[in-house]
């Protein structure tokens, strides 16, 4: 729960919101850790190390242990996928069965506990059910990416977990319409909901200088694609160059070699390293482009964000990056350093940041990823079960 990703920060921004439910209430969040009471104020303890000496011991082991440990290795796959994803499975589901009290609605986050509950419950439950998908598919395709081992000896298994899941849930949940429309799952027992957030009041005003400042903010974990930018800036020419400045907020495994790639590219004075932060909201407010080449997606919360702010959105087609920009909010780009340079040169070239294309993109975060549709929408389909 201390970790800054995205099944955390749905979670929190589910609590956050908690006070437009109307008929419904949060009660407690049960992770492998800890247990979080929300009907007693407690919150989500996301990023609470961020900074401190355990924060970076621990991401220096965590970084040798996955070149280590090769997801491409069978043995290795498996002890990861146990430490991280089975074991706080089962930890979290036995504080809820332990517990005194019990809820009327359990929402999921991810197949795995899903399953789990379910058949330590013989495949039924008291409660009113919800698993929420938070990938781009039903394929499990970001799990088989993440453990390749897995696509030979077990995606049979995880797929028949998954399918045990659709046959005996009361409702799946898609964070996005594509991955909806790609799904078999029967159309009364799925819906789609959009991630959403606290507005924040934006003022826009263009800048007198002519330099425009992009923004990357993800995991530095080989997923998001920053080498693809750091790449394409290698590769522009220097009238290009002087017109921009790209921002990097993140941090992971593969963050030293990434700025290793600045340094031997000799840009470093185009580039800045931001590290994990927790004030993301704030630096977006003098970002002008948002840029993300991601591999996988499902709904990513930093995208949204971005859109809050008002940014132009450079993304590729992946889970619902192409509903977060809107018709008129970004560029799609390829996950290929020449196209990346291509379409930023474009922006620079017929100045398409503008205070207009702000505003646009301000209202198509208004109308479709406000905390407040998100809860409202979250009601509904608790109370259509």
């Amino acid at each position: 729960m201390r970790q800054i990703q995205g099944v955390n920060l749905v979670i929190n921004y589910l609590i956050q919101g908690s006070r437009f439910f109307r008929d419904i209430q949060i009660t407690k969040v049960y992770g492998g850790q800890q247990v979080i009471d929300v009907a007693n104020g407690d919150q989500m303890p996301i990023g609470i190390d961020v900074g401190t000496p355990q924060y970076t011991f621990r991401r220096k082991i965590r970084s040798m242990l996955r070149e280590l440990l090769s997801s491409e290795h069978y043995v290795f796959a498996m002890l990861k996928y146990y430490l991280n994803a089975i074991r706080p499975t089962k930890k979290a589901l036995h504080n809820y069965m332990v517990s005194e009290d019990k809820a009327d609605y359990i929402l999921f986050h991810g197949i795995l506990s899903a399953y789990y509950y379910y058949k330590m419950n013989g495949g039924s439950v008291p409660e009113k059910c919800a698993v929420i998908v938070h990938a781009a598919d039903d394929d499990m395709g970001q799990l088989f990416e993440q453990f390749p081992a897995f696509k030979e000896k077990k995606q049979k298994e995880i797929l028949a977990q998954r399918d045990y899941v659709y046959e005996h849930i009361n409702k799946v949940v898609y964070i996005s319409k594509k991955a909806y429309d790609n799904s078999k799952v029967p159309s009364e027992k799925k819906c789609v909901i959009y991630n959403g957030i606290d507005d924040f009041p934006y003022e826009f005003s263009m800048a007198n200088d002519d330099k425009i400042n992009f923004v990357c903010v993800g995991s530095m974990s080989g997923w998001k694609g920053q080498e693809l930018v750091s790449q394409a800036l290698i590769n522009m020419n220097r009238k290009h160059l002087d017109k921009l400045h790209v921002y990097f907020v993140g941090d992971g495994a593969e963050r030293a070699n990434l700025e290793q790639q600045v340094r031997d590219g000799h840009i470093e004075e185009y580039v800045t390293f931001m590290g994990a932060r927790k004030d993301v909201a704030e630096i977006l407010r003098s970002q002008d482009v948002f840029i993300m080449p991601s591999k996988n997606e499902g709904l990513s919360i930093a995208t949204i964000e971005g859109i809050r702010a008002g940014l132009f959105m450079l993304l590729t087609d992946a889970g619902g990056n192409k509903e977060v920009m809107g018709d008129k909010g970004g560029m799609v780009i390829k996950r290929d350093a020449n196209d990346i340079k291509e379409k930023i040169c474009c922006i620079i070239d017929e100045r398409l940041v503008s205070k207009e294309q702000k505003e646009r993109s301000r209202a198509h975060f208004l109308e479709y990823f406000t905390t407040e549709k998100f809860i409202s929408d979250y009601e509904k389909m608790f109370l259509s079960l």
